[in-house]
């Protein structure tokens, strides 16, 4: 494979790639280049087959002391034809993990991984998911939000008219064991739920739990 990069290319590349959270690939293209090839012509002798230089007249410039051509003169060298070959060139690029795929470790023949965006935003969901704060960090924040704390937030619900069912909006009971966790998970189906009946949007729960900051929950 032909480097068109040193190794300090590489290293500096992979520092970054490191500082922008991305993956270093190479970026490796099939080439087609021309190469001189020496001829030779076989011949036996005593009974062992022998390689021997073709060789042809060469006409080449003859020049004085000054660097002032003065004519010309034939030697003999060894003839050679083109041959075509193909080589991977490898050239440097930054992307995101998971962006290109790749066929050994980190080589790439470009080819895109065509569910990148939707992992991309599985990931985000299950990072989403995964934040957590404690409960008395919601109940906290719910209080400076709404002057509600969790005994007042299953008194609303408990008051709320059934629904076309005629079930409370809210398994009261169910919720009440959650409210008794020690952490509470953005992927809680409770948060949406519950949030949503105090007027909390989705996104807002998202930055609070991301900061811990119940300005948050009332600004959009």
């Amino acid at each position: 494979m032909i480097k068109n990069y040193i190794d300090k290319d590489y290293a500096d590349k992979a520092v970054e790639a490191n500082s922008l959270n991305k993956k270093l690939y190479v970026f490796t293209t099939p080439t087609e280049f021309e190469k001189d090839v020496l001829d030779f012509t076989t011949q036996i002798i005593d009974g062992i087959e022998v390689q021997i230089p073709v060789m042809v007249d060469k006409e080449i410039p003859v020049y004085d002391e000054e660097g002032n051509q003065t004519g010309t003169e034939i030697i003999k060298v060894q003839s050679s034809h083109k041959e075509k070959y193909i080589e991977d060139v490898a050239t440097l690029i930054i992307a995101d993990d998971g962006y290109y795929v790749c066929y050994k470790d980190n080589y790439t023949d470009g080819t895109i991984n065509e569910n990148f965006n939707q992992e991309q935003e599985q990931k985000e969901l299950e990072r989403i998911s995964m934040l957590s704060l404690t409960g008395a960090d919601v109940e906290r924040a719910i209080y400076k939000a709404k002057g509600m704390d969790f005994d007042d937030i299953i008194q609303f619900l408990e008051a709320q008219p059934l629904n076309d069912d005629g079930q409370p909006v809210v398994d009261i009971k169910a919720l009440k064991i959650e409210l008794k966790a020690n952490n509470f998970y953005r992927g809680n189906p409770y948060v949406e739920q519950i949030g949503a009946i105090l007027g909390f949007s989705s996104n807002q729960l998202t930055k609070f739990f991301e900061t811990n900051d119940y300005s948050k929950l009332i600004e959009e």
